[in-house]
């Protein structure tokens, strides 16, 4: 159609343009009228023809025209002759002065008006009417791609003042084609069930809301097509063919109707395989890469998997681009496949020198100390992976924007390669803030920020206030994640608290609290460390006076739990604090992890300062998280935690204001359908909660697909279990029993705002709440996570 348009005015043209009958002259002169854009020498610059050349016409003033004419600068050229002067009349296209798109959502504008400029359809460039006629087509291809058939696309012109032009472009985008119906033919061995799961377009469900496997776009048929063909090679269909697919609209433009024609072929098994180049005397290692049996069904996968292993292999001694191919051997008769690995090591390399991109608040300093790969050193695939994985735990680099590791090689060296680690930094410091409200406790109120990079350091300093109806608190933390060379870290932190449990609804006393702590981190392997620290604190317990409680009416039972330790213990304790941690973390993001497990296990024993204020306990917990995608749309987590704690030496029990509390979100008991400190014992005397020696918590949640597509938000549904118990106790809802724990149901969204905040909603059902329980559906809280 554009080369008909084309012809058809350029014959226009021609029939226009030859305004003098046939003759020969010599050109003395070439005179040009109607510029006003294009400038004289421009248009000299494409004239055929010189002053003192001869012209012949109209031969050579067809060509002269048609010369003209393909600049596309022109809409009408004559010729004319004045003498021995050659006289151009043109008149100039129209420029574009800008172009307007309205209406696009699903598609950005940038590019949109690529797809224009490959038309050639830009401000300040010459519109060429037949260019318009494109735009429609053009600009609807890229909507049927995503599945828009009922596009709209409305183009208009205004004419403007100085030969100028400006295109209006407003679309309407139209809903998403649904798929109507998916059928598969021409397999015979593999049902047409088991196939459906491979493909990326789907008929619509119930899960259909967030998956989108409902709606059509040519990207989607492109994957569910591969996904055809790697499924089979997989399972030792090594001849299949996708012969066909067959999309058919419906005549609303609404459904897609899809049909997969193949020709599986036959089933091929594996015959075995061998090791040939240079194995460089790591054929057993290289062998252990390889899990390829004979007699076991051919699968690419596989191969490819060993491929990965023998490369990484080869690749932590240094031959950073070590080919491995591999040669398949079909027998057709047989129906066997024999795989020969060609293994052709290369150079081994050393790295030179280790750029960083993208740090613009972090010391270089701080980001080479996170890296398990030095200068110098020998290259390793598995140091670079390391190194990538540590890097992305620091919470103040961007999850949404994976560190990268690019070797380059370093010109004229053969033996040396850069590394090019590129970052994406995100604010380090982070406020916290919870609020919380219940006819419990009224409103709850906490602050703090912390640094977690300070200076670009790497360093971590925090500083937190609670200035809460029941407490009020402060503490100053430092760590140095780099206190020794051998990346062993140190925390140093000063504390005061000073508790009022009137507030709440658990065990009438009130504490003041100081202390400090130290403790060090010694690192196992890339995922886990050992926590070693010490600490002194200095409590101060403050129970109401009761004139009924006495030493010598406490074994009467007319004493509440905390009036009773008093009278056992004191009021005044000057404690010794030693920890042993360990940590286990394999999680791929600090932030929204989705794949992973995340464990530790803490052991807390306070021992005297003096005989006379002592304090013999210890306390013991584990906490478990743990990440696992179900498929390309939803992740399975489970959490779990167990603590324990009790007396020891002349102790009996726990100390009651170290028990553990479960109810409410935020709390370690966490149990999101009953309110905050509610669950667990009761003091028999106050009937206030006193919480329990023992927790046990637990939860299990299906992370839902990211429907709001922002890498910071999350939405999930969960069910929640635990309670606390007092295991001193043999009798009543308080002992340890499978039928005294608390469940509940519901939702959960989670927010990470640009301030490095997380706010938390939760809405949740109790399942088997009790009539005394306290229980509080709608919770949110602002800076806690757990």
């Amino acid at each position: 159609m554009k080369k008909l348009v084309k012809s058809v005015v350029f014959v226009c043209l021609l029939i226009n343009g030859i305004a003098f009958a046939a003759t020969v002259f010599t050109v003395q002169k070439i005179q040009v009228t109607g510029l006003q854009r294009v400038s004289n020498d421009t248009l000299m610059s494409y004239l055929p023809l010189k002053v003192g050349q001869r012209l012949e016409v109209p031969r050579q003033s067809t060509t002269i025209i048609a010369d003209l004419y393909k600049t596309g600068f022109f809409s009408n050229i004559q010729l004319d002759r004045s003498g021995n002067t050659l006289i151009i009349k043109v008149t100039e296209r129209p420029t574009i002065s800008y172009i307007n798109i309205t209406g696009n959502k699903e598609i950005p504008q940038d590019k949109l008006k690529d797809v224009l400029s490959k038309l050639g359809l830009v401000k300040g460039r010459f519109l060429d009417h037949a260019t318009l006629q494109q735009i429609n087509q053009a600009l609807e291809n890229q909507y049927f791609a995503t599945g828009r058939y009922n596009v709209k696309i409305n183009v208009k012109q205004t004419v403007e003042s100085r030969n100028r032009v400006a295109v209006h472009i407003k679309i309407s985008e139209g809903a998403i084609a649904k798929i109507g119906g998916i059928t598969i033919t021409g397999n015979n061995n593999i049902p047409s069930a088991l196939l459906d799961k491979q493909l990326t377009l789907a008929t619509p469900t119930l899960t259909s809301f967030f998956t989108r496997k409902d709606e059509y776009s040519e990207q989607k048929l492109q994957s569910s097509q591969e996904g055809l063909q790697n499924y089979y090679m997989d399972h030792g269909y090594i001849n299949v063919k996708l012969d066909s697919t067959n999309v058919g609209i419906t005549p609303d433009r609404k459904q897609v109707y899809l049909n997969f024609q193949l020709t599986e072929g036959e089933q091929f098994h594996f015959s075995g395989y061998k090791l040939s180049g240079q194995l460089l005397d790591k054929t057993k290692e290289l062998n252990q890469a390889i899990q390829i049996n004979k007699g076991d069904v051919f699968s690419r996968q596989s191969v490819m998997d060993a491929n990965q292993g023998m490369s990484t292999i080869l690749g932590n001694d240094g031959y950073a681009f070590a080919k491995i191919q591999p040669e398949p051997q079909i027998d057709k008769k047989n129906k066997t496949v024999f795989i020969n690995f060609v293994v052709t090591p290369g150079r081994k390399y050393y790295i030179r020198r280790i750029n960083f991109m993208g740090n613009a608040s972090t010391s270089e300093i701080a980001l080479r100390k996170q890296l398990y790969q030095m200068e110098g050193g020998l290259y390793s695939t598995s140091k670079i992976h390391y190194s990538v994985f540590r890097l992305r735990q620091n919470s103040y680099l961007q999850p949404a924007q994976p560190p990268q590791i690019i070797p380059t090689a370093v010109p004229g060296k053969n033996n040396l390669l850069d590394l090019n680690v590129t970052v994406a930094e995100k604010l380090s410091a982070e406020l916290q803030l919870s609020i919380g409200y219940s006819q419990a406790y009224g409103f709850l109120l906490s602050t703090g920020i912390t640094q977690s990079n300070f200076m670009g350091t790497g360093k971590t300093v925090g500083f937190s206030i609670n200035t809460s109806s029941y407490q009020k608190s402060f503490s100053v933390s430092y760590t140095n994640p780099y206190y020794t060379p051998d990346g062993v870290s140190r925390s140093i932190s000063v504390f005061g608290t000073q508790t009022n449990s009137d507030q709440l609804n658990i065990a009438q006393y009130s504490t003041d609290s100081y202390g400090a702590n130290v403790s060090y981190g010694f690192p196992m392997s890339v995922y886990s460390s050992l926590n070693l620290g010490y600490g002194f604190t200095d409590t101060h317990l403050k129970i109401p006076v009761d004139s009924s409680c006495t030493k010598a009416k406490a074994a009467n039972d007319q004493c509440s739990v905390y009036q009773n330790f008093q009278n056992n213990y004191g009021n005044r304790f000057k404690q010794l604090l030693l920890t042993v941690g360990w940590s286990r973390n394999t999680t791929d993001n600090s932030m929204l992890p989705n794949r992973g497990t995340s464990q530790s296990l803490n052991l807390t024993i306070s021992a005297p300062v003096t005989n006379k204020q002592a304090l013999q306990y210890f306390k013991l917990s584990y906490t478990n998280d743990w990440y696992q995608p179900l498929n390309k749309y939803f992740t399975l987590r489970t959490h779990g935690t167990v603590g324990y704690g009790d007396g020891y030496g002349f102790m009996k029990s726990l100390p009651f204001f170290q028990n553990y509390y479960a109810g409410g979100l935020g709390v370690q008991g966490l149990n999101r359908a009953y309110s905050p400190f509610s669950l667990g014992p009761v003091d028999p005397v106050s009937r206030q909660q006193v919480g329990g020696n023992l927790l046990i918590s637990g939860l299990v949640s299906i992370i839902l697909p990211n429907f709001f597509h922002s890498n910071s938000i999350r939405t999930s549904i969960f069910m929640d279990g635990g309670n606390v118990f007092n295991t001193h106790s043999s009798v009543g809802p308080y002992d340890f029993k499978p039928e005294n724990l608390r469940y509940s149901y519901g939702a959960q969204l989670e927010w990470w705002t640009p301030l490095n905040l997380p706010l938390i909603f939760s809405i949740a059902q109790p399942m088997n709440n009790q009539p005394k329980d306290q229980t509080d559906p709608f919770q949110f809280t602002i800076g806690t996570m757990f």
